[in-house]
Formats: C-alpha cells, sequence, structure tokens
C-alpha cells in the first residue's frame, strides 16, 4: 500500500453521501494518514473529504436524467483534468452506477494503477446483465449490500465481497427518536413512505392516497403517518393535490421513520431501501412501485430480468423460501387489490405472523455483519493489493 494513500469517492445521490461519509471515518479509524477527495455532497466534507465538487443535489431520474447529461459531460471533463494534475490511488464509485461508469472509465485511461472500488454493487442481476462486461473492465472489487450477490458476480468473474448493510448498523446502534404525532390516540396505524426520489413521489404518491382513503372508509379511526426523508419531500408530499384528501387522518413529518416503523400495525412502501428498513424493524409491510403500462410494455419488461423486485422477497426466494412481502411491481392498475393487501395485514394476526416468520429468515441472512467494519477492511486489502 502507498505511504499516505489518496482515495476518491464519488457520490451522486444524498444516499450515497451518506454511505461514504460512514466508510470514511471508517477508514480513517484504521489509517489516519489517508487523504480523502470526493465528488459529494455535505456528509462527505464533514467526514473529512476535500470536496471536488457538489454533486448530490436532488438525483436526477427519468427525463430529468436527459436533461442533466451535458452537465454530466462537463463534470467528467473537469474531473478527467483534474486528476491529471492530482492522481489517486483508489477511486470508490458509490451506487449511481449510470453516473459512475464515466468516472471509472476515466481513471482506468489516466490511472491505470488506481484501484477501482465500487460500493454498492450494480444490479445487474436485476436489469441490463450485458453490463456485466462493462464492470468486469471497470473494477477491481465490488463490495455487495445483499448476501445474494457475490455469488451471482463471482460466477461472471467479477471479485465481490458481501459487507453487510448500512441500515442494520443504525438500527442496531442508534434508537428512534419519537415524534409527537406518534402518541396520538389512533385505531388502526398505517405508515406510507412514497421513496427518496422527487420522480418516486410523482409517480406513487396518488395511489398511495388512494389507498389510504379507502382503508380509512373501513376503519374511521385510522391514523397514517408520512416520514417525508426530507425537507424537499415533505414539501412536494404537501403540494401534491392527492394529499388534502388525508388532511383528517394523516400527518406528514420529517425523518423519524425508524420511530414510525415501530409505531404501525403496517406499512405501504414504495421499493426500495425502506423495505430493508422495515424489515429490520418487523414492520408488516406491502410494497409497491407504480410504471407506466406503455413504458412496461415496449420497454420494461424486456431490460429486467428477474420476475421478484423488493428486496425482502429476492433474498428470501434466494434463501429458498417463498415471497415474504405482497409486491406490487410493476403496478400500473387500479389501488384496490393494493388496499386489499394492506387491510390483510391490519386485520389478520396469522397473515401478520407469517411474515414476521420469514423476516427472521431474511435478517439472518445478514449475519452479524457491521458494514463499517467489513467495508474498510475491503478497501484497504484491495489498496493493498
Amino acid at each position: 500500500m502507498p505511504a499516505s494513500p489518496v482515495i476518491l469517492l464519488t457520490a451522486f445521490e444524498p444516499s450515497g453521501d451518506i454511505l461514504g461519509a460512514s466508510l470514511v471515518k471508517a477508514l480513517r479509524r484504521r489509517q489516519p494518514d489517508i487523504r480523502f477527495k470526493a465528488l459529494g455532497g455535505p456528509r462527505l466534507q464533514e467526514a473529512g473529504c476535500e470536496i471536488i465538487e457538489q454533486t448530490t443535489d436532488d438525483p436526477a431520474m427519468l427525463l430529468d436524467a436527459a436533461r442533466k447529461v451535458v452537465d454530466h459531460r462537463r463534470r467528467i471533463q473537469r474531473l478527467r483534468a483534474y486528476l491529471e494534475q492530482n492522481p489517486v490511488d483508489a477511486v470508490i464509485p458509490i451506487d449511481s452506477p449510470a453516473a459512475n461508469w464515466d468516472v471509472c472509465q476515466a481513471t482506468r485511461d489516466l490511472l491505470p494503477d488506481a484501484r477501482i472500488i465500487h460500493l454498492v454493487a450494480p444490479q445487474l442481476w436485476a436489469w441490463g446483465r450485458w453490463r456485466v462486461n462493462k464492470l468486469r473492465r471497470l473494477t477491481d472489487r465490488v463490495l455487495c449490500l445483499l448476501p445474494f450477490e457475490p455469488d451471482w458476480f463471482q460466477a461472471r468473474d467479477v471479485p465481490a465481497t458481501f459487507v453487510g448493510h448500512p441500515l442494520f448498523d443504525r438500527i442496531n446502534d442508534d434508537p428512534p427518536t419519537p415524534h409527537d404525532c406518534l402518541s396520538k390516540p389512533a385505531g388502526k396505524r398505517l405508515a406510507l413512505l412514497p421513496g427518496s426520489r422527487s420522480a418516486e413521489v410523482a409517480f406513487n404518491w396518488e395511489t398511495m392516497t388512494r389507498v389510504a382513503r379507502t382503508l380509512h372508509q373501513q376503519f374511521p379511526d385510522l391514523h397514517v403517518v408520512i416520514p417525508a426523508s426530507d425537507e424537499r419531500r415533505e414539501k412536494q408530499i404537501r403540494q401534491h393535490p392527492a394529499t388534502a384528501s388525508l388532511d383528517h387522518c394523516a400527518d406528514i413529518i420529517v425523518g423519524h421513520a425508524d420511530a414510525v416503523y415501530d409505531w404501525a400495525d403496517a406499512a405501504l412502501i414504495v421499493s426500495g431501501t425502506a423495505t430493508l428498513e422495515a424489515l429490520g424493524h418487523s414492520t408488516p409491510t406491502v410494497v409497491l412501485y407504480n410504471v407506466r403500462y406503455l413504458t412496461w410494455l415496449f420497454i420494461g419488461r424486456f431490460l429486467t430480468t428477474t420476475r421478484t423486485y423488493s428486496l425482502p422477497n429476492l433474498i428470501s426466494e434466494w434463501l429458498g423460501e417463498g415471497r415474504v412481502v405482497p409486491e406490487f411491481i410493476p403496478h400500473f392498475g387500479r389501488p384496490e387489490p393494493v388496499a386489499d393487501a394492506v387491510r390483510n395485514l391490519l386485520t389478520n394476526p396469522e397473515a401478520v405472523a407469517q411474515q414476521r416468520q420469514l423476516y427472521t429468515r431474511v435478517h439472518e441472512a445478514f449475519g452479524n455483519q457491521r458494514f463499517k467494519d467489513l467495508a474498510a477492511d475491503a478497501v484497504l486489502q484491495a489498496i493493498a493489493s
């Protein structure tokens, strides 16, 4: 390993900023002389990285992404010029494969001896498997957060290591912070989690409100809590036309998701990492993800290589079990079947017990792995090799 190695981290979403900061802190504890640079945001900066460029504004999706292509190309040109003058020993691209492929290619072109260590495996096992050839060329090690991923990548000659999942570190280390709205008297208690990206909220929120209204008709004392991921999502949810229909039974708050999971009798969640958070709290869950029908018919179904999409179900099937949670993915139909699935969890103790039993099996697949420790050790080993 070089003396005082220099590591560049690249994060293009707030979640990657948080994940990278956790890794930087763990690496600093092991080797204080490492110098860190980053394309990132405030969390990486607070962890001690020299920020080359701020890159974690609201993540781009769909048409918005197309508008940002030119900006990204210019950013990569600036990064290439920077690396020519300021070489690094390792690059850690964090999630966001569409943005990070160009970072990896720039590294290979300009710094062929630098190690490229992917933090969060691109989900090639779900869609776009042909990209595995590109990954094989543009990585030296993939750090996987899901237990089934290393086998998949290693079978395709991509070095991969399971390092646990950071959300379980957080659940185990940080007790939930309560919120006043969770102490209100209530009958049935429902959590709605519409996603952390603006496009996720835009695509899914109206369906979620229709499900909640349907349930409120049957359970007049239903209390709904929506823990928005940040202030931007809170504003987006409050301003959405469909939100007014929930004014009489819902509270919108920022954060406190862990406390909401513990409070809720059931949760309706847009597919993503939040489904694993619910699993970690043993919260009965239904998973949803709306897709435009024509997009799915002509594009989506040809790109995907799995018919299971939610993370708890993917892991459960890998373990040889059945599906853990009802999932409506892709969903482009009526809200009534979704409401029926949530109603079953609100009224059927046997369904809840069965889901929690499978939750335990899935949780055991992560073992007692400490993400920060395993990821830091894997990075240092990759740099030293």
